[in-house]
């Protein structure tokens, strides 16, 4: 196998794992904390403040990396390590919260560290845009892959939802699948291409009422972080725990519903407006979260699809209006993304800890109203092609 084609092998795989460790983190781990463990939501909550502080990681090492080279992989081999190492003791200490806690923080650093890298790593490969596409869409495929990976081993193993052997094995089985991403390192062959030389676009002075404004937006952005947590085991106390199941089933279909809104925001959405977009899919998705909550399953499930087909077009869309109004800057753009860090760090624990004497269907419905208030700050953007 040529070193290129074990290169995309290698960021196939560790986009893959990551998403693997995203949906355990955030789709199971509530269910055995919630719904297994009953623990106790506010220590929960304050634990999830110190370890999502972690991701401030990402900006900080973007921005270090911006004008560098890398050119040995003993960095990404040491994230990986550490990620898998991390993964396994936060798995083991579930009981202990505090103990969980660094090791989730310390997973979730590896984690942004491995994905800047790999995006360096790209970029060095590349010698034009079509084959920086081609890269980029190799691991957009793993996490696809990774996302739905879990929910279909939760399929073919769970038979009750409160043996606590099946969780054993589920944990179990998550490691095995993500292990095989350190010795895969091994093959990971760091090159820089010889890039063709493009013409730098002159860059337009930086409006700061823009870049400010559009920070409030990432900000709120995040709201949804307010029913993160108490989603599914809401879903197990209204709904029965046979739910669970054709939740399950839902997240495969609504992964893949997210990958053909991102397919169809690249590409036939290209020509349109990108700040209209991200407003209109917003708002309905704001509509939705108020209405879904007092529906039944099997439309709270298909409203639910709506929304994860518009992220697929807000994810797109808001990336390019970022890469827009930053003109390209690094340092303007890590710190608009930074704003989205705030706000997990601030609505998720925020959801974990009201939901322990709120209504999740209050969570939901205040997610939605900010999702509705969030395009405020967009309407006063004036977006430049």
């Amino acid at each position: 196998m040529r070193s290129e084609s074990k290169n995309k092998f290698v960021f196939f795989y560790a986009y893959f794992v990551a998403a693997v460790i995203f949906v355990y983190v955030h789709t199971y781990l509530p269910v055995y904390f919630f719904n297994i463990l009953n623990v106790d939501r506010i220590k929960l909550a304050f634990v999830q403040i110190f370890s999502y502080s972690a991701l401030f990681a990402k900006p900080l090492i973007s921005i270090y990396f911006d004008k560098r080279t890398l050119k040995n992989r003993s960095l990404i081999f040491v994230s990986v390590f550490a990620i898998v190492f991390s993964f396994i003791l936060l798995v083991s200490s579930l009981s202990l919260l505090i103990i969980f806690g660094i090791f989730l923080g310390v997973n979730l650093a590896f984690i942004s560290v491995m994905d800047v890298v790999i995006d360096k790593l790209i970029l060095q490969a590349s010698s034009d845009t079509k084959e920086r596409q081609k890269n980029s869409m190799i691991i957009h495929i793993g996490a696809l892959f990774g996302a739905i990976l879990p929910n279909v081993l939760y399929l073919m193993t769970f038979g009750e939802l409160t043996d606590m052997n099946i969780w054993s094995q589920f944990f179990l089985i998550g490691i095995i699948v993500i292990a095989p991403i350190i010795p895969l390192m091994l093959f990971l062959n760091i090159k820089i291409a010889d890039k063709v030389e493009e013409k730098e676009k002159p860059k337009s002075e930086i409006n700061k009422k823009i870049i400010a404004l559009l920070c409030i937006f990432m900000f709120i952005y995040m709201a949804n972080g307010l029913y993160e947590y108490p989603l599914e085991p809401w879903i197990i106390e209204k709904y029965g725990k046979d739910s669970f199941g054709l939740f399950t089933i839902a997240i495969i279909i609504w992964v893949l519903l997210n990958a053909i809104g991102v397919i169809i925001a690249g590409s036939v959405m290209d020509k349109l407006k990108d700040k209209k977009i991200i407003i209109y899919s917003m708002t309905i998705c704001g509509v939705i979260f108020v209405i879904a909550p007092f529906t039944d399953i099997i439309s709270l499930l298909i409203l639910f699809s709506i929304t994860q087909l518009l992220a697929g077009f807000i994810m797109v869309k808001l990336t390019s209006l970022m890469i827009n109004i930053s003109q390209n800057r690094v340092a303007v753009y890590q710190l608009m993304a930074s704003f989205s860090v705030l706000g997990i760090i601030i609505f998720l624990p925020l959801g974990t800890y009201l939901s322990g004497f709120v209504a999740t269907e209050f969570l939901l419905v205040t997610a939605g109203v900010l999702f509705i208030v969030s395009v405020i700050p967009l309407c006063f953007i004036k977006e430049k092609t």
